[in-house]
């Protein structure tokens, strides 16, 4: 489904496979209809539109989009594909991964095959004003916005901060937000979370592109701007909320000592529902502010997971001790207490601080027996979710063959307590492990693993426009 932010439904490709390039013809010389796809289309008077279209009819290579004001004058647009060939070398990241992008002109007369859509790029003149647009004749719905840069009252108090967070959040780890920084359809939320929105940069980005990545440059700064905007009138509406709200959207957690790593919403369908609610210009007020305190309240409040499956042995070998930690992702402190077979409380329960980890050891022969371990609820406030832990394998010679493997966390599975959603499956993927007993005395253990993994080799890709720092993982304890 293509969304109102432009090109903000591309993201959902990043989960695709990789894509294959040949070029495909286009033909016709007959001018098509143009229609865009979102039933609003929020535009910056000076800046750049970049929204997806929908196409009726062949498509001329020399044709261009007619688009103008009310007032009679014609606006320089042109028809472009964006597409997105996502990298198979990027699967582990633990935000999601950056995009190779295609970004090709309908004047090219060809475009690569890609996962995307049509695009009319335009660069709207400054005193455009408040006046309707006419693609092809026909009126489209513009919301027009103000200038972010204009939104500032003069008079404002040194508190005036809409756009950025709290002094004493902490910073995310560089190399696991590195993926941000790379997609310009993530790029404002990078920028939050760090330099803020307050003090826009017209730097390039870094994102891989075969095309025009001015394009992309433009679309970057337009998806800033509506965020700009955005938290801007929530701020006015309700400062409260507004807080609430930028907590949530820069909401870290500390997984190991001193590395924080993003824990803040990713679904690109919920940040354009969100951004959607906070331009619409019927919401206003109150209104506003309720919309989008029960959008904070509707995300994830707690992310669990078993850190180790046998942390510890207990008497002797068959009682394994099971490590389960909790991530407190809301706004207020949660009471954390496990419980096991019948439903009966399992250790003491813990206090959990918004951001904060905590660990609840507890006998893995307490859980309830579920296929291939033995399981658990955790319960964070009102909030509950199960997890299971492994059950123990008897290692015969020559050795235990492990599997399946998983891919390092991801914060989607992560979030959504949901440890399965990495595994490595598919034909084109295996990576399985022999476990066996070391006798070269190299080791501590006097265990080794022998590790063998496979995969597709990743399609050559265009070199970066700027160095890169690299994405980041989260391993599985």
């Amino acid at each position: 489904m293509l969304l109102l932010l432009g090109a903000g439904s591309l993201g959902a490709l990043t989960s695709c496979g990789p894509v294959k390039a040949p070029r495909v013809s286009l033909g016709g010389s007959a001018q098509p209809r143009l229609v865009p796809t979102a039933s609003r289309v929020d535009v910056v008077p000076g800046r750049t539109l970049v929204t997806p279209v929908r196409v009726d009819g062949p498509i001329s290579g020399a044709a261009k989009p007619q688009l103008s004001l009310a007032d009679g004058r014609d606006v320089d647009a042109s028809l472009v594909w964006i597409g997105v060939e996502p990298d198979v070398r990027s699967w582990s990241s633990w935000l999601p991964a950056f995009e190779r992008w295609v970004v090709s002109p309908a004047s090219d007369g060809a475009i690569p095959t890609s996962l995307g859509a049509w695009h009319l790029v335009a660069a709207l003149p400054a005193d455009a004003g408040t006046q309707p647009l006419e693609l092809h004749g026909r009126s489209i719905a513009v919301n027009w916005l103000a200038d972010p840069d204009t939104l500032r009252p003069s008079n404002a108090p040194g508190a005036w901060e809409p756009w950025r967070l709290r002094d004493d959040s902490p910073q995310p780890d560089a190399q696991l937000l590195a993926p941000e920084w790379r997609s310009p359809l993530r790029l404002w939320h990078a920028r939050l979370v760090t330099t803020s929105l307050g003090r826009p940069t017209a730097t390039p980005g870094i994102w891989q592109v075969r095309g025009d990545s001015g394009v992309l440059d433009r679309l970057a700064e337009l998806i800033e701007a509506r965020w700009r905007v955005g938290l801007a009138r929530l701020w006015y509406a309700d400062e409260a909320v507004c807080r609430r709200l930028l907590a949530t959207l820069g909401r870290t957690v500390e997984i190991t000592p001193g590395t924080h790593a993003p824990a803040w919403p990713t679904d690109p369908s919920a940040l354009d529902s969100l951004l959607i609610d906070l331009l619409d210009p019927r919401l206003k007020g109150r209104a506003l502010a309720v919309r989008a305190s029960a959008w904070v309240e509707a995300m994830p409040q707690t992310a669990v997971w078993v850190e180790d499956d046998a942390a510890e042995l207990l008497g002797d070998a068959s009682e394994p001790l099971v490590r389960i930690r909790a991530a407190g992702l809301g706004e207020s402190p949660e009471l954390v207490w496990v419980s096991g077979a019948g439903d009966y409380r399992v250790g003491e329960p813990r206090a959990l601080e918004p951001g904060g980890v905590v660990e609840v050891a507890v006998p893995a022969a307490a859980g309830r027996s579920v296929t291939g371990g033995r399981g658990f609820t955790v319960r964070c406030g009102v909030q509950a979710k199960s997890v299971a832990a492994r059950e123990l394998y008897a290692i015969r010679p020559p050795g235990l063959r492990c599997g399946p493997l998983y891919l390092d966390w991801t914060l989607a599975a992560w979030a959504a307590s949901q440890p399965g959603a990495g595994d490595l499956t598919g034909p084109e993927y295996s990576a399985v492990v022999l476990l066996y007993k070391d006798t070269s005395g190299a080791g501590t253990s006097g265990w080794a693993a022998f590790i063998e993994c496979a995969a597709p080799a990743p399609a050559p890709s265009p070199a970066p426009a700027a160095p890169s720092t690299g994405d980041g993982g989260v391993g599985r304890g």
